[in-house]
This record gives C-alpha cells, structure tokens and sequence, in this order.
C-alpha cells in the first residue's frame, strides 16, 4: 500500500509537471508564430528604407525570434522527455494496483475454501452458507469493480457459480448418498464437496492469470 501511495504522488507530480510544461510550451509556441508573422514586414521595411533604424529593428527581431525557436525546442524535449516518465510511472502504478487486488482475491479464495469446509462439516450451518455466499459475491464484485470493469479482457467471473446455486446439487448428492446407505446398497459415489462445487482451484488458476 505504501509503495502505491508514492507510485501515486509521482504519478500526480509529473501530471502537474506535464501540465505546466505544456502551457509554457503553448505559450512560447503562439509568441514564436507572432514573431515570425511580424519580421517579414521588418525585412521589407529594412530592405527599402536607407536608414539604420529599420534594419536594427529587423535584426533585434530576427535574434528574439530565434532566442524563441531554441526556448521551444527546449520545452518540447522537456516535455517529451516528462511524458515518457508519466508512461512508465503510470504503468508502474496499474502494475502495482492489479498486484494489490490480485492479493486480495487470493486471501478470498482462501476465506472461501475455510468457509466451504465448515459448510461440508456441517451442511445445516446457517452462518457458514451465509458467509459463502458473501464472500464470493465479495470476490467477484471486487474483481468486476477494479479489473473487468476497467477493460480487462479476462473472464466472466471469478466465482463462476452461486453458492445459493450449488445448494440443491450438494443436498442431491447428499440425500442419494443417505438413501443408498439406507436401502443397503454401495456408497460409491464421490461425496461432492462444496469447495469442488465452486471450483476453487479454477478460480485460483482465473487470479493467477491477471498477473503478467
């Protein structure tokens, strides 16, 4: 977080910088225009006339229009030389964004699959389902708000299915699992976990994708 902080001030600095230098530059840019515009009536006046005056005028000009030129082309390497930093402070900055909420979807996943073992303890655990449905509604809303909801061209979501969706298919397989048991036939099938159920180890494999 505190790296971000100062990725954020640089990125602010060099914003304002970028700023002024292009006002500067503006300004420079409409006198050098003004000047160039203003000394070919100079030159003619100072071509036809048989004093020293015009032509002084015309060659005081002609070194404050030039003194003009190198202030813009001094301007223009600064200012190019300040928006190629502003890139890579930017860059360095959503690098270290995504990294943070790359963080937080992991500790998540992390929550969500403690939480999904409570659940599988326990299939009546009101808080536990209540808490699994937060969470991964949590995790994909974080996602949605700062990742694909900022143009990233990833996947749909991180948690791809409900909780509240997979109930019915955990007490299915639950309840036939009871039934086999009762009527003296073979419990072999797998006894679903919920943890399975929202593919955990796929929504890891979706958050370790968003890093480069």
């Amino acid at each position: 977080m505190a790296n971000i902080g100062r990725l954020e001030k640089r990125v602010a600095a060099l914003q304002q910088e970028q700023a002024g230098l292009g006002a500067t530059l503006a300004d420079l840019q409409r006198e050098h225009s003004e000047k160039r515009a203003a000394l070919a009536g100079l030159w003619a006046t100072a071509e036809r006339s048989p004093g020293e005056e015009a032509a002084l005028a015309a060659d005081r000009a002609e070194r404050e229009h030039d003194n003009l030129g190198r202030q813009v082309a001094r301007k223009q390497a600064a200012l190019q030389a300040c928006e190629a930093d502003l890139a890579g402070a930017q860059a360095a900055l959503d690098a270290a964004q995504r990294g943070e909420v790359v963080a937080e979807l992991r500790g998540l996943i992390d929550q969500v699959e403690q939480v999904a073992q409570r659940v599988d303890a326990n299939i009546g655990d009101h808080e536990a389902w209540a808490e699994l449905v937060r969470l991964t509604k949590e995790g994909n809303s974080l996602y949605w708000a700062r990742l694909r909801g900022n143009g990233d061209d990833g996947f749909q979501a991180i948690f791809q299915d409900s909780p509240d969706k997979l109930r019915g298919r955990l007490f299915g397989v639950h309840a036939e699992r009871c039934d086999r048991a009762m009527a003296g036939r073979p419990v072999d099938m797998h006894p679903a976990t919920m943890a399975e159920l929202l593919h955990l180890d796929h929504a890891r494999g979706r958050v370790r994708s968003l890093m480069p």
